[in-house]
């Protein structure tokens, strides 16, 4: 086999391999296309839900509750969404008073002492609410709501974990998630509370 016969099957398994990269992106965004067609989006930054849940830190004594799972101790993402749920928190307390919301922080983080999620989350209002979660209720929440934590990169006691808040609704003593915000707008949730309310 000549050299140029050599170029020609190399250019050619060059070409194929293109093709087949080609393809495959466009598969992935055929996909993602699809994926977000059928998604019940409920607005810009939130998801739309309807999904019946049971978790141990629901309390039966609430109407709804809002639900963040972070990392106690947290610097970065954590401070600011909890202020923004305290703000959420006093808003609504203020225009609803009959309507009990608790906000909920869980912890992700494996063997934290049990009471470091409350603590943490009581530095932002007193009536937070902090747990921390089993293997079985992380894996639980992996797999029904979305949440999750990796290590972080380059700190082996840190966690890099999503900033979700997710909203719930008791109904007859069944709790239902309604609402997921994939970014976190105090203003859209109060609202989100006050018609769920209205709807009831």
């Amino acid at each position: 086999m000549s050299f140029q016969d050599l170029s020609i099957q190399k250019s050619s398994n060059t070409f194929s391999s293109r093709q087949w990269w080609g393809l495959l992106l466009v598969g992935i965004t055929v996909g993602w296309g699809m994926l977000f067609l059928f998604l019940p989006f409920g607005g810009a930054g939130k998801l739309a839900k309807e999904q019946k849940v049971n978790f141990s830190f629901l309390p039966n004594d609430h109407d709804y509750v809002l639900a963040f799972f972070g990392e106690p101790g947290c610097s970065l993402s954590c401070p600011v969404i909890l202020s923004q749920l305290k703000d959420v928190y006093l808003r609504y307390q203020n225009m609803e008073a009959n309507q009990r919301l608790q906000v909920v922080f869980l912890s992700m983080k494996p063997d934290v002492d049990s009471t470091l999620p409350e603590l943490y989350a009581q530095n932002f209002h007193p009536d937070f609410k902090g747990y921390p979660l089993t293997p079985a209720e992380r894996n639980e929440a992996v797999r029904s709501l979305g949440a999750h934590a990796v290590p972080s990169f380059g700190k082996s006691d840190a966690l890099s974990h999503t900033n979700y808040v997710y909203l719930l609704e008791n109904r007859n003593q069944s709790w239902f998630l309604t609402q997921i915000y994939l970014t976190v707008d105090s203003q859209k949730i109060l609202q989100d509370l006050v018609s769920s309310h209205q709807e009831s």
